[in-house]
């Protein structure tokens, strides 16, 4: 029954990992033999390829089973940023950028809350420790991606942070004495070497921010289900565990028969 039960679930995910892949591996052909539009296209669908295999060496790696939803969850996690890219999903759905931060707020949160179990070589350990540093490794992660965006805005000339119009600026250097806030509001239009634009650029500042936020948030509500539900569902369990969840709901299924 035990085996049955692991069969199911094997060619659940082995069915999602194949389908996630072959379009990695599609797209890769494509923009690189067909439809060539520069590199950085290529290398995320290769990035995504190889993204696409971690929840799978990871479990072999770090000994824990990732319950088959969760890992179905990460599979379409890890594909996401080609479509924003590649197929620019970032530009035809305003709010996909903001739709891939808040979900990876919970999937590092979700990794994150795993680690003190996996580092402490131990079962028991506190469900409050878990969570505060599943939302910790989550908000690191968020800064340090803010870094590499920053990175290679400035080092590849790339829009990563991406820029926002704004009307009106608000700032001390605009004020008449030391200490007073001046202000610009209305602003319409603004003339930057003979060319004019229809406002004041931003430039990465409130998409950086939001960002962050978004991705805090994420991580926040997933360690506020792990405390509720006393990290019994955490989603990823060690092999042990793993494998007495699936005799016990054997049982149960044997009993009910």
């Amino acid at each position: 029954m035990v085996c049955k039960t692991w069969s199911k679930e094997k060619i659940i995910r082995f069915c999602a990992f194949v389908v996630c892949e072959t379009f990695c591996l599609f797209s890769l052909i494509y923009f690189s033999l067909i439809s060539y539009r520069g590199v950085s296209k290529i290398l995320i669908c290769l990035l995504s390829a190889l993204c696409v295999c971690a929840p799978t060496l990871a479990e072999k790696v770090f000994k824990f089973r990732v319950a088959t939803p969760v890992y179905i969850f990460v599979l379409l996690y890890a594909i996401c940023p080609m479509l924003g890219h590649a197929y620019k999903f970032y530009y035809l759905i305003e709010w996909w950028d903001t739709l891939l931060h808040a979900t990876g707020g919970v999937v590092f949160a979700l990794l994150g809350a795993y680690l003190p179990t996996l580092f402490g070589k131990k079962e028991g350990i506190n469900v409050l420790l878990c969570a505060v540093f599943g939302f910790l490794f989550s908000a690191f992660v968020a800064v340090a991606w803010e870094f590499i965006e920053y990175g290679c805005d400035v080092f590849l000339k790339s829009d990563m942070q991406q820029d926002a119009w704004i009307s009106e600026i608000h700032s001390y250097l605009l004020g008449s004495s030391l200490g007073e806030r001046g202000a610009i509001e209305g602003i319409e239009s603004v003339v930057i070497n003979g060319q004019t634009l229809q406002g004041y650029m931003d430039i990465g500042l409130i998409d950086t921010m939001t960002d962050m936020l978004v991705e805090t948030l994420g991580a926040a509500v997933y360690a506020g289900i792990y405390l509720l539900d006393k990290g019994k569902y955490s989603g990823l369990k060690p092999i042990k565990a793993a494998f007495e969840s699936a005799e016990k709901n054997a049982e149960n299924e044997e009993k009910v028969l």
